[in-house]
């Protein structure tokens, strides 16, 4: 199972201010990211990552990898290793997909999803990586399955507002 990233569901132009999404951008300042307004994610300062936003159930980091010296076809293996290394550092994994390819807004992004279970909670994670003219980036998403369906749609509007400044 995985997150359906197909429609923002979020109106960028609000008329009400006092309701309107917060853009924030990351530590370097090479991304922004819009925030719906009733979001219950908070930005965390995390030395490890670009960006790391949490509430108080899950968890969306950003980071940034160089890329200079990859191909396309050089990518799509690089992100075949990382998922096969990544998965190492988890026990009890339930299912995990194949690496899909797919477009967030204009960029080409390849994603994947597994699931684990952690002191008996069944967790989704679903990792994006968004390769922008200037860099590569990964976006990770760790939610309990419990609030998948509650919280989904949240990820997907912050995931579609992605944009390198």
């Amino acid at each position: 199972y995985y997150i359906n990233i197909s429609s923002p569901g979020f109106e960028k132009n609000s008329e009400d201010l006092s309701s309107a999404p917060r853009v924030i951008s990351d530590i370097e300042n090479t991304i922004n990211l819009t925030l719906p307004s009733k979001t219950s994610y908070q930005v965390v300062p995390d030395e490890n990552y670009l960006l790391k936003l949490e509430n108080s159930t899950n968890a969306i980091t950003l980071s940034k990898n160089d890329t200079t010296s990859f191909s396309n076809q050089d990518l799509f293996s690089l992100i075949t290793l990382d998922k096969e290394l990544y998965l190492e550092n988890f026990e009890n994994i339930k299912t995990k997909s194949e690496i899909r390819e797919s477009t967030i807004n204009n960029y080409k992004s390849y994603n994947y999803s597994f699931s684990y279970s952690e002191n008996d909670i069944e967790y989704l994670v679903q990792i994006f990586w968004i390769k922008t003219d200037k860099n590569l980036y990964t976006l990770d998403l760790k939610l309990p399955y419990s609030l998948l369906e509650k919280e989904s749609q949240e990820f997907v509007d912050i995931l579609y507002s992605f944009n390198e400044i």
